[in-house]
């Protein structure tokens, strides 16, 4: 290689095991690079080797239409090659945008049949991506009164803040103590986002080689976490964290009301249908008027819960809108009432006996 001139070197070529390839699409942190390595799958990769992106089976080979074609691949087919949800198309459309900018690949002639799906090319000769310090250079510097990086009548450095009134009054000490702040202050900043960003790079890095799972998902515990420096990746979210929705929302509130009824009275094939159909603000108050004041009410709590309704019919007839019944009273004896059931039951059978 000693002897290799620029003209040749633009000749070489890398050879990468088809199961590298795999390796990064599946273990990369990067939805960006996941999609890159999707496509130089579905598209360079030997057995079938292709210019542009094609749908491929698990062993390599070109899947084809019914005339024999291959089938161009569209970015619905790269998301299932990737195990990614409907519910993230966008992010993939998106990433798959950040790679065009990048000059990573290109969008061809839009697929027949098809409204608005186009052949996705890989890039044989992209540009020369930026360096490390390229990415640092493009990091926002926080505004200053000076608008030279530093504030000119305040230096924040480290845990150490100077204002200009505590500098010496001497105009020559007062310049040379300016500047020094100024190199100082503006050195601090830079190597502090490059220690940042290695570090950032070193844990992406060995969490990846060693399996690790990092959740994004999850916030930090400490005080004042460091934030994050920009890089131009976007991260996927934990597939065993999805983020939060609305039905999952709602299934933990069907749970919670399930859970809090009396079991006995519980008619589940009923009830949830009942339940679902409730407006969300009125399936918070169902559950709410539950824990109080049903479930310490007299009228429920009598007969170890005899007059509790089924659950289908505290939901569809409103039960939580209003307040709770009274307690049954025993009835008096006297004209025009009825004897409890208990002494009704009793006399029957001091006359069977006869």
């Amino acid at each position: 290689m000693a002897g290799t001139t620029a003209t040749e070197t633009k000749q070489l070529f890398a050879l990468i095991r088809r199961e590298v390839v795999i390796h990064r699409m599946t273990k990369s942190d990067c939805l960006d690079a996941r999609l890159f390595w999707a496509i130089i799958l579905w598209s360079w990769c030997y057995p079938d080797p292709y210019d542009y992106a094609v749908i491929k089976g698990e062993d390599g080979r070109v899947r084809t239409d019914l005339k024999g074609n291959p089938i161009p691949a569209k970015l619905k087919d790269l998301r299932e090659l990737l195990g990614i949800s409907r519910h993230r198309k966008t992010d993939l459309s998106k990433a798959a945008a950040r790679l065009e900018q990048q000059g990573a690949i290109r969008f061809g002639e839009k697929i027949s049949g098809f409204k608005d799906a186009k052949i996705l090319y890989p890039i044989h000769a992209p540009a020369k991506p930026i360096s490390d310090l390229d990415v640092l250079s493009r990091l926002p510097v926080p505004a200053t009164d000076s608008g030279q990086g530093c504030p000119k009548s305040v230096w924040h450095i480290g845990k150490i803040t100077v204002r200009k009134d505590t500098l010496p009054s001497d105009p020559v000490a007062g310049t040379r103590a300016i500047e020094f702040l100024d190199r100082a202050a503006k050195a601090w900043c830079t190597e502090l986002r490059e220690l940042r960003y290695r570090h950032h790079q070193l844990l992406v890095q060995g969490a990846a080689e060693l399996g690790i799972l990092i959740d994004k998902n999850l916030r930090s515990l400490r005080r004042d976490p460091p934030q994050p420096l920009a890089v131009s990746c976007t991260s996927e979210p934990s597939q065993e964290s999805p983020p939060p929705k609305a039905d999952d929302e709602d299934g933990l509130l069907y749970k919670l009301f399930k859970n809090t009824y009396p079991a006995a009275h519980f008619d589940e094939p009923h009830a949830k249908p009942a339940f679902n159909a409730l407006p969300a603000t009125e399936r918070e108050r169902a559950l709410a008027r539950l824990r109080d004041p049903y479930l310490q009410c007299a009228r429920w709590l009598d007969q170890d819960g005899q007059w509790i309704p089924l659950a289908s019919n505290f939901l569809k007839g409103g039960y939580f809108d209003n307040d709770p019944p009274p307690p049954f009273q025993p009835v008096r004896k006297g004209p025009g009432r009825l004897a409890p059931f208990d002494e009704v039951l009793k006399y029957m059978e001091r006359r069977g006996a006869r």
